[in-house]
């Protein structure tokens, strides 16, 4: 699974004058230890799973679920995927297992590859997409529910209403995770407020069954039954790879990585229950891109109102950077906080992963490359008496073999326990052999 055939990149900018860049000190490193959780594909044809691409979500107070693309039991090293589980036990050391295999069934018409994080509910049950797989090939949204052991349910399969051209009016290929009222909170979901979230492809508008632009849908449980509704379809932009916030009125955030008035995307609004859909950016509307390009990650929400993400694209450095879309009395205002560097820098660069956001409001991300080792990096952006401030963390691959870990995907943002340490995974690197990543935390 190529990122790079998935995920086409812009090209061509000059480097540009920073706007709205605030004082950080690129490169300056902190005493943080990275300890590796785990290391994926150690078991024979990968049966545990190969290459995350989404952050954890946390159960409680270290137990942790989380997706990989790859690997599992019926794929045999290649696609499929698992749904996995990692306990830290009293004695101090740590479990893993591979808790559900995609793929086990004809056609993978339980899923297959998912690429997205889960959300789990007030009794413990797991909840994610798959891109692909299903009755249509489309993609699901799948259940596991714990007794004794895990099952595994489709609760909706994509592609399930198609027009006389063949397209998918229900969305399709959904690579982002769930979105709930109270998520952004840390709260678990209540089992009967609707979810909601996006696909890649598929809608109404698109000019053949092949050129798609995505949808928001909402689905909603009876209990027994579950109904999905497309609450929106992208038009003049396309593409939501990233997942969406809600914020305390039930309102929608998020961004497509495509299209807009200038190409490069937009970040949008849809309002409760009408879904009416306000832009409050559209990427790439300064000089040069100056504001970045193609966000293909989930926003972050603060207490205020004030909306955080980040580019992966263009840029003052090209290769994307950190954003704040800051609430005021009149709407939105957009600030550039930290612009990625290019390839082959000391310092994070190109192409960051969703952030995490603290009670004190720093932001703490990943990114695929840059970095001591150019095998991508953990940061930390924090407010100064100048602005904000940037520390790395980490930087990838610091290990011979790089056993530590390289190459956090763009989905893969961390998260933070209550004592303030990091967990994330990482999509490379942990085995010189199989280089199918790993899961890793970082203590202060």
């Amino acid at each position: 699974m190529s990122r790079s055939n998935r995920f086409p990149r812009l090209c061509g900018v000059a480097a540009i004058a920073s706007l709205a860049v605030l004082a950080f000190a690129p490169g300056s490193a902190s005493a943080w230890t990275l300890d590796t959780r785990h290391i994926f594909c150690k078991q024979a044809g990968c049966s545990d799973g190969s290459g995350p691409t989404a952050a954890l979500v946390m159960a409680d107070k270290r137990h942790f679920f989380g997706t990989a693309s790859g690997g599992g039991a019926h794929a045999n090293g290649a696609d499929g995927g698992v749904v996995y589980e990692l306990i830290h036990n009293k004695d101090g050391t740590w479990t893993y297992k591979a808790i559900y295999s995609f793929c086990a069934q004809t056609n993978c018409a339980d899923g297959n590859q998912p690429l997205s994080d889960l959300i789990v509910d007030q009794d413990g049950n797991l909840y994610g997409t798959t891109w692909t797989g299903g009755a249509h090939a489309g993609g699901t949204v799948f259940k596991l529910t714990k007794s004794t052991g895990w099952t595994e349910n489709v609760i909706y399969n994509f592609c399930s209403v198609r027009n006389s051209n063949g397209k998918c009016l229900d969305g399709e290929d959904p690579q982002a995770g769930l979105t709930y009222a109270g998520q952004a909170s840390g709260a678990p979901w209540d089992e009967f407020s609707p979810l909601y979230g996006t696909t890649v492809n598929g809608g109404k508008y698109g000019s053949s069954s092949n050129s798609h632009n995505g949808v928001v849908f909402k689905l909603v449980s009876d209990g027994s039954v579950w109904d999905e509704t497309v609450i929106h379809n992208f038009g003049t932009s396309r593409s939501p790879f990233g997942g969406m916030v809600m914020d305390g009125a039930g309102n929608l955030y998020g961004a497509t990585t495509y299209g807009g008035t200038y190409g490069g995307g937009l970040f949008y609004k849809l309002a409760h229950d009408t879904w009416t859909e306000t832009v409050l950016h559209y990427f790439c509307a300064q000089t040069n891109c100056a504001d970045g390009a193609n966000m293909e990650s989930r926003p972050v929400i603060d207490a205020n109102g004030n909306l955080y993400g980040t580019t992966v694209n263009l840029g003052a450095d090209g290769a994307g950077g950190v954003f704040e879309l800051v609430h005021g009395t009149s709407g939105y205002s957009y600030k550039v906080l930290k612009n990625f560097c290019s390839p082959s820098c000391s310092d994070a660069g190109e192409s960051g992963a969703g952030l995490a956001i603290d009670g004190a409001g720093n932001l703490y991300g990943a990114t695929e490359a840059g970095g001591a080792n150019n095998s991508g990096a953990v940061f930390k952006l924090h407010h100064g008496t100048n602005g904000w401030n940037e520390t790395l963390l980490y930087s990838f691959c610091s290990l011979s073999g790089c056993k530590d870990g390289s190459t956090p995907w763009i989905g893969a943002a961390p998260i933070l326990d209550a004592q303030g340490d990091l967990f994330g995974t990482t999509f490379k690197g942990g085995d010189a052999t199989s280089n199918a990543g790993t899961v890793f935390e970082l203590t202060p």
